[in-house]
């Protein structure tokens, strides 16, 4: 017996929207029309930063939610992320990390409690506690395997050394970034965003 993949039709599906105008007042330089653009606030950032750097050098991860956007003349997708929620109770390593049942079990109890317009799983993050931002072979296999859509990205963030990347797709290429600030606070910011 074989078994076929058939998507929902309420499967969450970025919006087709004319992105190429606003872009070109953001970037000096022309955006390339098959690529991802990530759009995030310096307070989800420093938030995500914070949740990671409660357990020094172990990596922990979780999934990052938000509204993603298709251009409606070319492949070019921007997504807005929102928020990330932590999976509490994953299995962390200095070099690995890995979502168990309990860390969705708690993802999914943090997006019910979200209004459903917030629930759109746009990709997933984890830390690299002195290791660089990077894509490892696991991370890349995660990507392929369960974001593999050109508007499904991944966060690495080096909590250490406070840098972060976005990557995006099947192949985990580099995406580019928008963010609203440049410094991260060095505790908690002042919302909290656990549910």
């Amino acid at each position: 017996m074989t078994a076929t993949w058939k998507e929902s039709d309420d499967i969450f599906r970025p919006a087709p929207v004319s992105l190429m105008p606003m872009l070109a007042g953001v970037f000096r330089t022309p955006r390339k029309e098959d690529s991802t653009v990530v759009l995030v606030s310096d307070a989800v950032m420093a938030e995500i930063f914070w949740q990671l750097k409660s357990k020094g050098d172990v990596e922990m991860g979780g999934v990052l939610v938000g509204n993603a956007f298709v251009d409606s003349d070319t492949p070019l997708h921007v997504v807005a992320v929102r928020r990330g929620l932590l999976g509490d109770d994953g299995e962390g390593t200095p070099v690995s990390f890995k979502f168990t049942s309990d860390s969705w079990q708690s993802i999914n109890s943090k997006l019910l409690g979200l209004p459903a317009e917030e629930r759109n799983i746009v990709g997933w993050y984890h830390s690299h506690p002195g290791l660089g931002v990077f894509l490892s072979a696991t991370d890349r296999f995660t990507q392929r395997s369960f974001f593999a859509n050109p508007w499904q990205i991944a966060l690495v963030v080096d909590p250490n050394r406070n840098t972060f990347g976005f990557f995006y797709g099947r192949e985990g290429l580099a995406a580019q970034t928008i963010t609203y600030a440049t410094g991260f606070p060095e505790e908690q910011p002042v919302s909290d965003l656990s549910i």
